[in-house]
């Protein structure tokens, strides 16, 4: 497996497989990030982005004053960018990237859709989940060559999450 965009509608499951793979693997061999609702009660009321050694950003929320907006939720490019900045800073190279997820509030940061497209040129293996209707610049993502892209639904989502967890489990060598 070389490289691999995980699509599909909200809610559907790409942010468990993306947390289910970094969970099967050792800690110092993947980079990336997974984002997580944030809830008030039965509300939801923002996004966090999280680091797979646990550092945490609130990504969005309703409450922000924020020139950039997705829904009812005002995102907070500051926090994006320390994210990327310090998954930039880790070391030793990772032998995977998990990126949950290439979608509307990234891409508001020039120094994420950099880093994406950085990542790409790389010879690392990448799975990341990318928005299933996205802007000028995701869907450009989604036409780069090399990729290959899985429409994850609410009937082959168990499935494609083994498949996956077999696949990395043969083709890695940890």
């Amino acid at each position: 497996m070389k490289n691999l965009f995980i699509t599909g509608n909200p809610g559907v499951g790409k942010t468990t497989i993306i947390k289910k793979l970094a969970h099967i693997l050792p800690p110092n061999y993947i980079n990336g990030f997974y984002t997580e609702e944030i809830r008030s009660g039965f509300k939801r009321t923002g996004f966090s982005i999280s680091t797979f050694d646990g550092y945490e950003k609130t990504m969005s929320h309703v409450d922000f004053k924020s020139g950039y907006r997705v829904g009812k939720y005002f995102v907070k490019i500051e926090s994006i960018d320390e994210i990327v900045i310090r998954l930039k800073n880790m070391q030793p190279e990772p032998k995977l990237y998990l990126i949950d997820e290439i979608g509307k509030m990234e891409s508001f940061s020039p120094t994420f859709r950099n880093w994406v497209e950085d990542l790409i040129k790389c010879k690392t293996p990448i799975i990341a989940s990318i928005a299933i209707r996205g802007n000028q610049w995701i869907e450009s993502v989604k036409k780069i060559a090399g990729f290959q892209t899985m429409e994850l639904t609410p009937k082959n989502r168990d499935g494609v999450a083994k498949e996956l967890q077999n696949e990395i489990s043969k083709s890695i060598i940890l």
